[in-house]
C-alpha cells in the first residue's frame, strides 16, 4: 500500500511538471509557429485535452484544459491538470496522447486552439 501512496506521489509531481513545461511552450506560440518537445513523464499515463475544465482540479469551468490520466477515459485516477488558454486538439482519436514517453509538435492554429501531433513514440 505504501509504495503504491508513494508511486501516485510521484506520478502527480511528474505530471505537474511536464504540464507546467508544456504550458510555457504553448503559451510563448506564435500563430503558425511549431514547436517540438519530448514529454518524458509520467510514464504509462494519458495526456488529455478538455474543452471545459469542469469538476477537474486546478480548471475552469467552461474553459480549456490539460489533464494527465491513467485511462484514456480519465475515469479512474487523473493525477494532475492544469487549465489552459486555448483549447488542445490532438491529431489522434480522443483528444489523448498515449504511449509516453513520446515527441509532440505543437503549433498555435489562429486563436483559438494548439494543435498537437505526435511526432515519434
Amino acid at each position: 500500500m505504501l509504495y503504491g501512496l508513494v508511486k501516485d506521489n510521484t506520478k502527480v509531481e511528474q505530471a505537474k511538471m511536464s504540464l507546467n513545461q508544456m504550458n510555457d511552450i504553448l503559451k510563448g506560440l506564435k500563430n503558425g509557429e511549431k514547436v517540438e518537445y519530448t514529454l518524458l513523464s509520467p510514464t504509462n499515463s494519458v495526456l488529455k485535452g478538455f474543452d471545459d475544465g469542469t469538476g477537474k482540479q486546478n480548471c475552469v469551468s467552461g474553459k480549456p484544459c490539460l489533464c494527465f490520466c491513467s485511462d484514456v477515459e480519465c475515469a479512474d485516477k487523473i493525477f494532475y491538470c492544469l487549465a489552459i488558454d486555448r483549447r488542445f486538439k490532438v491529431d489522434s482519436a480522443g483528444n489523448i496522447v498515449q504511449g509516453i514517453p513520446v515527441k509532440l509538435a505543437f503549433s498555435l492554429q489562429g486563436t483559438s486552439y494548439y494543435n498537437v501531433r505526435v511526432v515519434e513514440q
